[in-house]
């Protein structure tokens, strides 16, 4: 049987900002690195540049506006960004531009990064993303991405 955590369909990064800023201040900066941001809403995504495959994610991470915890819908300020990323079931070619979104949202805005409710560096985070790979690489002996690999998690991995 399958060791389900070991699947990584979603890995969440949180940035908690050194101060609140305004929500359309953030808004502005994703729209200028290409990310799709929807009028008053509270959260913004950024495709993926390739075509993928219909067992694939289409997006690259999606980032939602966080104020205590809570979704932030506009005018309200952010204290927090959540980024979401679907790891396996992106190619692991898409982990280095992930990483680099999250790495110049942190330094664009301060804070500090979470993930897995643990303080990270983006070298640590790094690592784990690479890490994630190898499990799933072990696990289902296939790569993340994969047509395989989805089947796999739509069986296999819980849903809550």
């Amino acid at each position: 049987m399958f060791n389900t955590s070991n699947f990584h369909e979603r890995e969440d990064v949180r940035l908690l900002l050194s101060t609140s800023t305004d929500r359309h201040r953030v808004a502005a900066y994703f729209e200028s690195i290409g990310f799709h941001v929807e009028r008053d809403s509270d959260f913004c995504y950024l495709p993926r540049n390739t075509e993928e495959t219909p067992w694939q994610s289409s997006d690259v991470t999606q980032v939602d506006f966080l104020l205590n915890s809570q979704p932030s819908l506009s005018p309200s300020p952010i204290d927090s960004l959540n980024f979401i990323f679907l790891l396996a079931t992106l190619p692991a070619s898409v982990i280095p531009e992930f990483l680099e979104i999250v790495d110049g949202c942190h330094r664009t805005f301060g804070g500090v990064l979470y993930h897995n409710d643990q303080q990270v560096s983006m070298p640590l985070l790094t690592e784990l993303m690479w890490h994630y790979v190898d499990d799933i690489r072990i696990e289902l002996s296939d790569e993340p991405g994969t047509d395989f690999t989805a089947r796999m998690i739509y069986e296999f991995a819980p849903r809550g």
